[in-house]
């Protein structure tokens, strides 16, 4: 059966836990400095095409959530990753984008000519310039497998969006944790730390497990803070909470506690597993370990990071709104998140 949007049972709000994620984040120290440079570099390169469009991204806090994604590098990377994190968000919105578009990417990554349609495929051959230079081949072949991986998951997301269709959970998960990004930019978080963990990534399966788990974990904080921006753009069809209400018969409430619980499920699971790892490759054993604990430890900051900002970005919640304070009670708004903090017991 292939419907638009699941239909609400003129509910206008939902209730969240506080339990959510309990993994605190670290913002990079060079953050406001890298957020300046940041703007100015997507201004100077005409990236914002107006000002309002301008406006809107700033209100997203880009630069914020790359902070915490990568809090331990210098400067002048975390100025890089902050204009990439700003490509991948133009990267995310492939149904305005046409084929040549995702062409031209893969030309700039195997350093081959190409024409371009659009100012962010020359801003990402600037930005993929300066992150390549220390890039080992393997690092490079990696990178483009998860740019081939992404772009193949958007055009099977992309192609149920555009037909109406709500895929079951099972199946939305598989799609959206490749197409959420974490994955990919996963890859960035080498270049941040400076390490190349190639040989662990092809020799470890539980590092590539934990790396799934995490996510698995930033798709559905994803789709709990996205869906009432989602809501109200009547693009909620592929969002976890919209499959278990129109597949699995849940009310709206009953949906955000199952991905709650299932969250809740999935971070312990990352915990266990980050504190295996780190205890079964022991710093002391070889000095190419501390290359793994630093990934690993960065794979736990990109989970934590991803949360926090998600309780803050205008992206989610609008213009103008106060970042939420957990738990709460979720108001359905069409103009930004309104939320009635309870009081913890």
């Amino acid at each position: 059966m292939v419907t638009k949007y699941p239909i609400f049972e003129n509910i206008t709000q939902f209730y969240l836990p506080n339990e959510i994620c309990s993994i605190q984040s670290v913002c990079n120290p060079h953050y406001e400095r890298a957020q300046r440079r940041s703007y100015e570099w997507i201004k100077t390169n005409q990236g914002y095409k107006n000002t309002v469009e301008e406006r809107i991204y700033k209100n997203y806090e880009l630069p914020f959530l790359t902070s915490l994604f990568y809090p331990h590098c210098d400067e002048e990377k975390l100025c890089v990753l902050c204009n990439i994190m700003a490509w991948g968000f133009n990267f995310d919105n492939p149904e305005d984008k046409g084929l040549s578009f995702f062409k031209n990417h893969l030309r700039i990554i195997n350093e081959e000519p190409y024409h371009s349609t659009d100012v962010w495929e020359d801003l990402f051959s600037q930005t993929w310039n300066e992150i390549k230079i220390g890039f080992s081949k393997e690092q490079k072949s990696r990178f483009l497998a998860e740019m081939l991986l992404l772009l193949e998951h958007f055009q099977l997301e992309n192609e149920m969006k555009q037909k109406g269709e709500i895929p079951d959970f099972d199946t939305l998960i598989q799609i959206h944790h490749i197409t959420i990004g974490y994955l990919f930019f996963n890859t960035f978080l080498e270049y941040a730390l400076e390490i190349d963990v190639s040989a662990f990534i092809s020799a470890i399966p539980d590092l590539n497990a934990l790396r799934m788990l995490g996510a698995d974990h930033q798709c559905l904080v994803n789709d709990i803070f996205s869906f009432r921006k989602e809501f109200f753009e009547k693009d909620y069809n592929f969002n976890a909470i919209s499959a278990l209400c129109f597949h699995e018969k849940c009310t709206l409430q009953e949906a955000i506690n199952k991905v709650c619980k299932l969250l809740a499920e999935k971070e312990k699971e990352f915990i266990m597993l980050r504190n295996d790892l780190l205890l079964r490759y022991p710093v002391t054993a070889a000095k190419e370990n501390l290359s793994l604990h630093k990934y690993i430890n960065g794979l736990t900051d990109m989970v934590a990071g991803n949360y926090t900002w998600s309780l803050m970005t205008g992206r989610y919640h609008g213009f103008d709104f106060k970042p939420l304070i957990l738990p709460c009670d979720i108001i359905l708004d069409p103009a930004r998140t309104l939320f009635i903090p309870r009081a913890t017991a």
